[in-house]
């Protein structure tokens, strides 16, 4: 994805600083339609998918 958080800031010291009442939100949306494959697929299922924890593996030799 890509990071538009300087723009934002940039944006937020000129002229056009309203725009940001609804720009990040209509970026965010050409985000998400704008990806490829099938990440859009795969984006609702894993939502809802269980919570995946790390275990930790030590590995001890003789």
């Amino acid at each position: 994805m890509i990071d538009f958080s300087n723009f934002y800031q940039h944006i937020a010291k000129g002229p056009l600083s309203h725009w940001l009442e609804t720009l990040p939100a209509q970026v965010a949306a050409w985000q998400r339609e704008a990806l490829h494959g099938k990440y859009r697929e795969w984006e609702r299922p894993l939502s809802f998918s269980l919570i995946f924890r790390p275990i930790v593996l030590t590995c001890c030799t003789a």
